[in-house]
């Protein structure tokens, strides 16, 4: 008996026919051997299912959860899209002699021995599984963690490309010829080649750190701030007062020093300071040493020196931050 259907949630019991769209929760149930010519499309959780051999020759689209289920032998012609997590399960053998893409999780599934002839591409985690003998005829790209596993004998007669980490997996006897891979794609025979437990560098590593630029410690009247200093380093704070200096005048005397810490705890801040201080060559900047230091405070040193000119003493202030980790 042949009929034509469009069913929107509801179910059916037939042996064969031609069925239009398939929506919602309905379903399609061939209690016999059934010869279904053709199908339009089959959405959201609609179901095609056949309990004895089968053939689906025609079909347009599985989107939603949809599926076709064939509970003994099936041989399904050309489906267009497989959306989502659409399926196709075959529960003895089965042959898909072509489709169009499975994209999302969609999934083709074999318990039996599988004949796959034909297949656009894999997109995503859409995946086509044989747990017995199998042969892949042909398909196009398997891209994003796309993959085909092959548990049982498989033979593999064309394959197109295999992109991001899409697989393809043989776990037993492996026929194959593949076209091409690219990015971190897998390609993947089971026991059949020894495996080599050895692992080595490229490259030689070197155990090497370097600054990427040189520290100044040096404050002047555009820049109050000095790089950070290790507690266990000793280097020379140099406050330049040349931009404050009028022509033909230069400090003179002797420079004033004082330190308060002005973050984390240092009983003795001005112990940071190492020896007395002293003029640079143009007697524009005074030289002062600093040593140790607590890890984690920061020292805002004030500096004061007279100058040449009776009417002009300079002040210059520097904040230093000592921190053990120079990174």
């Amino acid at each position: 008996m042949w009929f034509t259907a469009l069913l929107q949630g509801g179910a059916q019991t037939q042996s064969g026919g031609t069925v239009g769209n398939l929506t919602g929760a309905s379903a399609v149930t061939f209690g016999q051997a059934g010869a279904l010519t053709a199908s339009g499309a089959l959405t959201g959780t609609s179901a095609l299912t056949f309990s004895a051999s089968s053939t689906l020759a025609g079909l347009g689209a599985l989107l939603g959860s949809s599926a076709i289920t064939f509970t003994a032998s099936g041989s399904m012609g050309a489906p267009a899209l497989m959306v989502g997590s659409a399926s196709v399960s075959f529960g003895a053998s089965g042959e898909l002699r072509a489709t169009g893409t499975l994209t999302g999780s969609s999934a083709v599934t074999s318990t039996g021995s599988a004949t796959l002839r034909g297949a656009g591409a894999l997109r995503a985690a859409s995946a086509i599984t044989s747990d017995a003998s199998a042969t892949l005829a042909g398909h196009g790209a398997l891209t994003g963690s796309s993959g085909a596993t092959f548990s049982g004998t498989a033979t593999l007669k064309a394959a197109g490309a295999l992109h991001g980490t899409a697989a393809i997996v043989f776990t037993a006897t492996l026929t194959p010829p593949v076209g091409f891979l690219t990015g971190v794609a897998r390609y993947t025979i089971g026991r059949q080649l020894a495996r080599n437990f050895t692992v080595w560098r490229t490259t030689q590593r070197t155990f090497t750190v370097r600054r990427s630029q040189i520290r100044v410690f040096e404050v002047n009247s555009m820049s109050l701030r000095f790089p950070v200093k290790g507690p266990l380093e000793t280097v020379p704070l140099t406050f330049d007062f040349s931009a404050d200096l009028p022509s033909g005048v230069t400090l003179s005397g002797t420079p004033t020093l004082t330190v308060t810490c002005t973050e984390g705890a240092d009983s003795n801040p001005s112990a940071i300071l190492s020896g007395a201080a002293a003029f640079n060559s143009a007697s524009t900047g005074v030289v002062q040493a600093a040593a140790n230091g607590e890890d984690g405070c920061e020292y805002t040193i004030m500096c004061t020196c007279p100058t040449t000119q009776s009417n002009l003493t300079l002040t210059l202030v520097g904040i230093l931050p000592v921190r053990a980790n120079l990174n």
